[in-house]
């Protein structure tokens, strides 16, 4: 059931994210890409040349272009996702460098250490569990019921071959995304195994983008119904977010700002990104529709999610030595006992057991006779588990 819930979630994550493209692919007044946002904010300060400007300018229109592209491709992970954004902003840090002088250079990187280090001082304070929590009741009482509802009128239109065909690929996209969460947790997996299972995989992923090319119009009119609301769920998500992540520091531009946070990123697609497993071959929105063709409109509700326990779990240092620290907010009184396990899930020691009242509590945790290598500090109070990842590291 556990499974059947992360893959429902992520079906339904992936039909809003293709409505979340459609308006996000509106051009925005004043926004300027990637790594040339701090050459726009600190142009002044740089004391750029019009003929640098014009050289800098003359670059702008292909990164967009490449940048498009690479918001359009599936990829087989998001590590890979990830390493393609990046080659391309080192690409042209790389150009942009070529026009800039030494002393440009120079102060350019202090100027963005300097936007980094403040960027990650208040991601620090963000209350990343509780975020995360409060988005998942928001879109399971908002989102999840007006999208399940969409997918429901198009069944009516869906013969009965096809949904057999369709009832058969949830069952093999599910059997995907498991196979492929175990591939993740191996330490020694590599792109190559991902890739080896997309192609293992191949013929599932074209006959759902069949099912989708077959039913296109009538998948577009029931997600353009909704268009209205899902304004409306952007605004909200959004307002959740500014609850939880901290302000822009007085006098910090908006324009300048550079990339979207990892938090906005969360509010545009909140919950789990829809597994690479189920990424098919070619235009990434036509397996968002996949996405919203696998939804079950006769699957049973879900139970309602337990509140969490704790919150603001953090350990520090990280990595740590000797000694570490773990910090944690309880939210409801009863029995807490952490746990300190290896990297494969085994029990080391029991850290500390004992009934608590709710409140911020601090535990020193030794870690003299602890090998060099991955640890987890696990919260079991409950029912639930919080685990925390540490490394120890002693050289």
């Amino acid at each position: 059931m556990k499974m059947h819930k992360q893959f429902f979630s992520a079906l339904l994550m992936g039909a809003l994210f293709f409505l979340s493209t459609t308006l996000s692919a509106q051009p925005r007044q004043g926004h300027r890409a990637g790594p040339f946002q701090a050459l726009e904010q600190w142009k002044t300060e740089l004391n750029l040349t019009e003929a640098q400007q014009a050289q800098l300018e003359a670059l702008k229109p292909a990164f967009e272009k490449s940048l498009a592209d690479i918001k359009d491709k599936e990829f087989d992970s998001p590590e890979a996702h990830k390493e393609a954004f990046h080659g391309l902003m080192q690409e042209y840090k790389t150009s942009i460098g070529q026009i800039l002088t030494e002393e440009q250079k120079a102060m350019l990187e202090a100027k963005r250490a300097e936007r980094r280090e403040g960027r990650q001082e208040r991601m620090k304070k963000v209350d990343k569990k509780g975020l995360h929590q409060e988005m998942k009741a928001y879109q399971d009482q908002n989102i999840h019921p007006v999208m399940l509802q969409q997918r429901a009128k198009l069944e009516q239109k869906i013969s009965a071959e096809d949904k057999a065909l369709i009832a058969r690929l949830r069952t093999q996209f599910e059997a995907n995304r498991q196979e492929m969460e175990q591939l993740k947790q191996n330490p020694e997996h590599s792109r190559e195994d991902f890739q080896a299972m997309r192609e293992a995989h191949k013929e599932e992923r074209a006959a759902l983008k069949g099912l989708v090319e077959k039913y296109n119009e009538e998948i577009d009119a029931l997600l353009t119904e909704v268009k209205g609301q899902q304004e409306q769920w952007h605004k909200d998500m959004r307002a959740i977010h500014e609850k939880y992540a901290p302000g822009r520091e007085e006098g910090q531009s908006k324009k300048g700002e550079g990339r979207r946070d990892k938090g906005e990123k969360q509010m545009r697609h909140p919950g789990h990104h829809p597994h690479p497993g189920m990424h098919p071959d070619g235009d990434g929105k036509e397996m968002r529709k996949g996405h919203f063709l696998l939804l079950d409109p006769n699957a049973p509700a879900e139970a309602p999610t337990k509140a969490a326990v704790t919150t603001n779990v953090n350990v520090y240092p990280n990595p740590a030595a000797n000694r570490m620290t773990l910090d944690y907010t309880l939210l409801k009184a009863g029995n807490v006992r952490i746990e300190l396990r290896d990297k494969e899930g085994n029990l080391v020691k029991v850290v500390e057991e004992s009934q608590k009242t709710a409140g911020d509590y601090s535990l020193p945790v030794d870690a003299t006779t602890l090998q060099d290598g991955v640890y987890y500090l696990t919260i079991v109070s409950q029912g639930q588990r919080t685990a925390q990842k540490v490394v120890v590291a002693k050289q």
